[in-house]
């Protein structure tokens, strides 16, 4: 929960932003950080107000394994945009994206976080939402992906001194008309955070012992649930697109929710013990 909420200012916030406050605690001046702290925890608050589901823990973990560990930065600050009261931000949890010099291959992650207390529900809700990201909705007439995109077009977060043209490069990707188009690829980046009873049992394993007897565990329940995914995406004809899983056991789903909406000053709702 400490880590999650370490990194709040980074998934919440513009990189600009960011970045000034940074350079200002550099030069001894702390106020501005202190403050985009209090900024972002507001806007967890008021996301929170304006849709349930949002402002969860499950969108920081991915943001900070996508960042840190695939090294695809986030294309567009979601939170931000969902507290504009002008706009209506729905569909994926977050928005990456990662280039390849070489091959000159953009790849866009598309963001889908669930925490249950039993994993295959998380499972078959990440696989709802995501054919539900990318089917017609009469309600919204129209696609959550394509809106996804339009705020990839019209909000990219960008942050350096060749801003402009890394805009104009990655807009060139999605205009059907450059050459671009037919070099980006997309992944669904999914995170399953679930209880694993397992998990309770390491205390009585010796220290020593404790990384390996874990290791050997979640192989064999990964294993099982990328089984169970498979059938699932098929179930909802999805087997033609590219995803990516991380899935990550703990003690008390509902324990870590109540204990970050606790540090970020959040109000809790038990009833569901879903996010």
């Amino acid at each position: 929960v400490d880590f999650v909420y370490s990194r709040i200012i980074d998934f919440c916030l513009p990189r600009e932003k960011a970045r000034k406050a940074r350079e200002a605690v550099a030069a001894g001046d702390t106020k501005p950080m202190l403050d985009l702290t209090d900024e972002a925890k507001s806007l967890f608050l008021h996301a929170k107000k304006k849709n349930a589901k949002s402002g969860e823990p499950g969108e920081v973990v991915l943001f900070s394994l996508l960042e840190g560990i695939v090294q695809a930065p986030r294309l567009v600050a979601k939170m931000s945009l969902k507290t504009n009261p002008n706009m209506e931000v729905h569909g994926s949890d977050a928005i990456h994206m990662k280039y390849d010099a070489t091959s000159e291959t953009l790849t866009l992650y598309w963001g889908e976080a669930k925490l249950y207390g039993e994993l295959p529900s998380a499972l078959d809700q990440i696989a709802t939402s995501i054919k539900g990201f990318r089917e017609y909705n009469p309600e919204t007439k129209g696609i959550q992906r394509e809106f996804d995109i339009d705020l990839v077009q019209s909000h990219p977060d960008l942050d350096s001194p060749e801003a402009q043209a890394t805009k104009e490069a990655l807009l060139a990707y999605f205009d059907p008309y450059t050459e671009y188009s037919n070099q980006i690829r997309e992944v669904h980046a999914c995170l399953a955070i679930w209880d694993w009873d397992f998990c309770k049992t390491l205390g009585t394993v010796p220290p020593g012992e404790a990384e390996e007897v874990f290791k050997k565990k979640y192989l064999e329940r990964i294993e099982s649930a990328c089984s169970l995914f498979i059938d699932k995406i098929k179930k909802q004809g999805l087997e033609k697109f590219r995803f990516h899983f991380f899935l990550i056991p703990v003690v008390d789903v509902m324990a870590f929710r109540k204990r970050f909406c606790e540090k970020v000053g959040l109000p809790f709702d038990a009833g569901s013990g879903k996010a």
